[in-house]
């Protein structure tokens, strides 16, 4: 943060001075900030140098709005009182002094006891201002003894000229007047939640009222939202931005800024602050749209500074809220539907609330970005649990991760849309060490050392920012991960917005702010083993996703200069995949089922087996994704091969397909004679006895197309006929080969086709269904069948072979 106020914020002070003060009633002040006196009717204790200081323009500003909005005579405002106490005359061991004082209607005691810091002081030492400068002299010092409210305040610098940003904390001093010291008032206050007195400075002497939100007040935010409600919540916004029709995505953008400004106002303020993320009151009057922008603006360039502006010079102007993309009267209600509710507190653990938002509309709104569909909870952590992290995350904090600093497995979705995979697992991790702390901080010095420093109990998900990336191409969808990332307590770190399929080498150019531990920007390897042709990256441990399926391919030309293989989006991202995976790398992630039997994805299926060893496909029901799409999908659980492997699998295909080559010759030899006796032979009994050499040559892989007599009867029709049955036995080449190495390649793998996974979802809601993906139990030991729908942290029984987990658990071995 910032320890002066800039030229500019100067200005916007000195502008909304004289916005309120157009007459010089209570003080003249010059652009320059060289002339600079108060109404004599106001009491100043000490002269004010000029050029005015920064504490000085913002103390004027209040003073001005205590006269002029909230209807305090200038006669009952003092400046600058000061008490010496202890020691000889001209000396002092304890010299306090206020800034303002209010002075009661009737008398000159203190009514509103109030000590002015810059922004940059007011939200740094917050507690030691309070206690030092309030509580202790209102304690301690006869004077000021019958204060009735002390008050921390502080103007933001404004955004326009009646722009009045004012930031309070206020305590009514009645309650602790009997305490011997100030620290002792003080800690009473904290230990009783630091209760506010007021939101807004009373006007006028009338009755203070905390109307506002206040963290850890009577009112805060509600935290206990159903998902209905949730979703009428967005609903709402939706109609409010877009209003049902098909817009651009500016309005997402800005959007995300007012979520990105929500979120971080959530956790930034402290318990007894007010929320800035509402409709405030300013001298009793509701805020303004435009002065309910100016907060939110405010909110959203501090929001980016700390959690999105990495490497970012203080230099460089950051653009906030755009009013003529959302403007002040949309951002107002916004704030309305928004302000009660807590989205970074909401209890429903196991729903992506930001998702949830994101995929309704998105779906709706924007065609460049069909294809996506949100990955319903219940598929996501079968994903996740099947990939059997928990051995992985003990030995790495036993043994390190390469290198010794490094302790868990890295971790990427190149396809990330709103982070909903890399949320679940940074989760998934975090619990199972929480869960097994005091073992795995046993295993040694080490493993104890990362667990404090990573997973401290006020941020447990810390540990992500190093280990976790995700790359989006569509900027909306990078922002929105970015924010969900912040949302669940990571950081967002290695969220980045480009596209997850561009040769390695262009990440050094497209990825802005990055660190030199960002594995993306790693030099690429070009293999000399034969094995691969492409640069390999091969610095992670696991990758998690669930690529657009069948969607466009941007800069295609540039994208396939780094990739063997062509065709469909999801098979350009398998072998980005085995790029990004270290040997032994595990797989998890969501394809459609046609990758695993229709013909166009051959390739992508042989290179499939040739670099991966598969430990599972689940294939799902068609509604696994409805009502959105009834493309049959499934998951796919695969660990990558070492390079031994994928020699010697190498090896077994060179020596089936020679074999198969030898074989396909005799079924040409055969073809060749009946070529030549066509017309003196019966084609159909010399076609009889090849099928049977095929059947035999093919173990029955070949099925011989079925011809009528009247083709075969007729010797002009030879060409074709012969043309499919070379076709027939060509395309089982593929077949023939992997079923031959499976017979000497002892790698099993399991087919499990679920009939049920705990959820139906259709145009009016979702229900429960039997659940045949995993058994879930919540602290109660209750069943939970759709976990999407829990407000509870769950156990699965992973010894439940009935379900898709507990055969998984059981039967799947994974290399370390």
């Amino acid at each position: 943060m910032a320890n002066s106020l800039t030229k500019e914020e100067r200005l916007m002070y000195v502008k909304a001075i004289k916005h309120l003060d157009p007459n010089e009633e209570v003080v003249k002040i010059s652009d320059n900030l060289q002339q600079f006196e108060y109404n004599s009717a106001i009491a100043v204790n000490e002269s004010i140098p000029v050029p005015v200081k920064d504490e000085e323009l913002v103390r004027s500003l209040l003073v001005v709005g205590l006269h002029k909005i909230y209807k305090y005579p200038l006669s009952k405002i003092e400046l600058e009182k000061r008490v010496v106490l202890g020691g000889s005359r001209g000396s002092s061991q304890f010299s306090p002094e206020n800034d303002i004082i209010v002075k009661n209607s009737d008398n000159d005691q203190p009514y509103l006891f109030i000590e002015v810091k810059p922004y940059y002081h007011y939200f740094s030492q917050m507690d030691k201002h309070l206690k030092d400068q309030l509580f202790t002299p209102a304690v301690e010092v006869k004077q000021f003894e019958s204060s009735k409210f002390l008050v921390l305040a502080t103007v933001l610098p404004p955004e326009h000229e009646d722009d009045f940003p004012l930031r309070i904390i206020s305590i009514d001093f009645e309650q602790y007047r009997g305490s011997s010291t100030g620290a002792e008032a003080f800690q009473t206050w904290f230990d009783e939640g630091k209760p506010l007195a007021f939101t807004d400075i009373p006007v006028n002497y009338e009755k203070p009222e905390v109307k506002l939100l206040v963290r850890g007040g009577e009112r805060d935010l509600i935290e206990n939202l159903s998902l209905n409600e949730i979703t009428n919540k967005w609903r709402a916004i939706w109609n409010l931005i877009w209003g049902g029709t098909i817009e651009d995505n500016r309005k997402f953008e800005e959007f995300n800024k007012i979520l990105l400004a929500k979120i971080y106002d959530e956790r930034e303020t402290s318990v007894g602050q007010v929320y800035t993320f509402q409709i405030k009151y300013i001298g009793g009057e509701k805020q303004t749209p435009r002065q309910v922008f100016s907060d939110i603006n405010k909110l959203y360039k501090a929001a980016f500074k700390k959690y999105l502006g990495r490497g970012q010079s203080e230099d460089n102007e950051l653009i906030g809220l755009d009013e003529k993309v959302l403007s002040e009267d949309v951002v107002f209600k916004i704030v309305e539907i928004l302000e009660e509710i807590s989205i970074a507190r909401n209890v429903y653990k196991n729903a992506d609330i930001l998702a949830e938002f994101y995929e309704t509309v998105i779906r709706d709104a924007f065609k460049q970005t069909k294809g996506l569909y949100l990955t319903h909870p219940n598929l996501v952590l079968t994903l996740i649990a099947g990939l059997g992290i928990e051995d992985l995350v003990d030995y790495m904090l036993a043994y390190g991760n390469n290198d010794y600093r490094f302790r868990l497995p890295f971790i990427i979705d190149p396809s990330c849309g709103t982070g909903t995979f890399l949320i679940w697992i940074m989760k998934y991790i975090t619990e199972y060490i929480q869960r097994n702390k005091t073992r795995l901080a046993s295993l040694n010095e080490e493993a104890e050392s990362f667990i404090t420093n990573q997973l401290p109990d006020n941020a447990p998900n810390l540990w992500a920012r190093d280990y976790i990336y995700g790359i989006e191409k569509e900027a909306m969808l990078a922002t929105a991960a970015q924010i969900n990332m912040i949302l669940h307590g990571d950081g967002s770190s290695n969220i980045f917005n480009t596209d997850g399929l561009l040769p390695f080498e262009q990440y050094k150019s497209r990825i802005s702010s990055i660190s030199l531990t960002n594995l993306l920007i790693k030099d690429t390897v070009i293999r000399k083993d034969g094995m691969y042709s492409k640069p390999v990256l091969e610095l992670f441990d696991i990758v998690v996703s669930n690529p657009p399926f069948s969607a466009p391919v941007e800069n295609e030309t540039l994208v396939l200069s780094g990739l063997e293989l062509v065709g469909k989006s999801e098979i350009l991202f398998f072998e980005r995949w085995y790029q990004l995976l270290k040997p032994k790398g595990r797989l998890g992630v969501v394809l459609p089922e046609a990758f695993f039997s229709v013909d166009e994805y051959r390739k992508a299926r042989i290179f499939l087996f040739s670099h991966f060893n598969i430990k599972a496909i689940i294939s799902l029901p068609n509604f696994a994704f409805s009502p959105h799409t009834t493309t049959l999908t499934s998951l796919l659980l695969a660990q990558k091969k070492t390079v031994e492997e994928e020699k010697e699998w190498l090896q077994h295909w060179k020596f089936y397909e020679a074999d198969f080559k030898n074989k396909y010759q005799q079924i040409e030899v055969g073809l060749k004679k009946i070529s030549k006796k066509k017309k003196q032979c019966n084609i159909r009994q010399e076609l009889e006895s090849l099928n049977e050499l095929c059947h035999k040559l093919f173990d029955g892989k070949v099925r011989f197309p079925v011809f009528s007599d009247n083709i075969l009867d007729d010797s002009n029709n030879w060409s074709s006929v012969k043309s499919k049955i070379k076709k027939a036995v060509i395309d089982i080449k593929e077949w023939y080969i992997l079923s031959q190495i499976s017979l000497i390649v002892d790698q099993p793998f399991l087919n499990i086709e679920p009939q049920e996974i705990g959820y139906k979802q259709g145009k009016k809601g979702s229900k429960d269904r039997p659940n045949q993906l995993f058994t879930a139990f919540d602290e109660d030991n209750t069943r939970i069948l759709n976990i999407q729908k829990t407000n509870v942290d769950i156990r699965i029984d992973e010894t439940d072979l009935e379900t898709v987990i507990g055969q998984i658990r059981r039967f799947v071995k994974w290399e370390i």
